[in-house]
């Protein structure tokens, strides 16, 4: 609605999350411009396609963490959602492996994450030849919460 130019492919590897954004994009009238995939990450896309941005919000708490959940996250969100693995980076690993494949040069990812999470974030893209201008923006409450990478051209 904000950005009536905007056209988005949405993959989610949860056929009930794609079924609520399938649902939020006809309430919102914006059926039209988003395409819903399913698949794990990239899986479902078809070969050769790329993008300016890649948006996740990935499962990112850390295996011994999920137990110490807020009922209200614990008891109503999938597990899938929220498992990280032990250390909370397994799929997050995956995204800035697999991402550059699938970015225009110069096109950006953003990744959200727990704010604990931030030097370790920094750590797997610096150095990594595929990225550049690593960097942690801010939530409104001042947390760092999401990784914004550009890829290499």
């Amino acid at each position: 609605v904000n950005v009536p130019a905007a056209q988005v492919t949405s993959v989610d590897i949860s056929p009930t999350a794609l079924e609520v954004a399938r649902r939020n994009a006809r309430r919102h009238k914006v059926e039209s411009r988003v395409e819903l995939v399913l698949g794990d990450l990239f899986a479902g896309l078809p070969p050769g396609r790329t993008f300016d941005w890649v948006v996740s919000n990935p499962p990112y708490i850390p295996q011994a963490e999920l137990a110490t959940l807020a009922a209200d996250v614990r008891l109503h969100e999938p597990n899938l959602a929220l498992d990280g693995g032990p250390d909370g980076l397994v799929v997050i690993r995956r995204l800035l492996s697999e991402a550059p494949a699938w970015l225009n040069p110069g096109g950006q990812l953003l990744c959200e994450f727990s704010p604990e999470q931030a030097p370790a974030m920094l750590a797997l893209v610096e150095g990594n030849p595929a990225w550049t201008n690593g960097r942690i923006l801010k939530d409104l409450a001042g947390r760092a919460r999401v990784l914004a990478v550009t890829r290499a051209n």
